[in-house]
């Protein structure tokens, strides 16, 4: 009787075993799901910084061919623009561009305390994590991209 009382006890330590084995498998394919997400977008914005002619990282001067101008006459233009996290991205480009002054941009890459509805920018894309903005914009006929951590400056072109 001894050895029938023990091998069901057994065999539920082991099943037991076996199912949270199989909830700890689960959880790991999803979170390598979401890694290889991740990846994908990476690689997307990484394609996007570098299908312009010029490249930029922030703080560098923009060069200019005197003369060029965008279809409005304009020598600078934002393109596109998205403040972002690796979990959660937002298109800013409109709000960008409403702060364009004399053909330049000054703004702040700053979020906006939880009980606002909005910051420098349009809001926070993912709270409680350190956002970057990217930028892509025109000066006189030639792509440019740049970067900002939250809380740097904004002003573009570059002097």
């Amino acid at each position: 009787m001894g050895q029938r009382a023990e091998a069901p006890s057994g065999t539920d330590k082991r099943s037991k075993e076996l199912v949270r084995l199989r909830g700890e498998v689960e959880v790991l394919r999803q979170q390598s799901k979401e890694i290889e997400t991740l990846r994908e977008d990476t690689r997307q914005v990484r394609a996007a910084q570098n299908t312009g002619p010029v490249a930029q990282s922030a703080g560098q001067a923009a060069t200019m061919s005197p003369g060029a101008t965008t279809a409005d006459g304009s020598q600078f233009e934002i393109l596109k623009a998205e403040y972002w996290t690796e979990n959660a991205r937002m298109d800013v480009t409109g709000e960008l561009a409403a702060k364009l002054r004399n053909e330049a941009l000054n703004a702040t890459a700053t979020n906006a305390p939880k009980t606002s509805a909005s910051n420098d920018l349009k809001g926070d894309p993912d709270l409680g994590h350190t956002k970057t903005l990217t930028v892509v914009y025109q000066v006189g006929g030639v792509t440019m991209t740049n970067e900002f951590r939250e809380g740097q400056p904004v002003i573009l072109p570059g002097q």
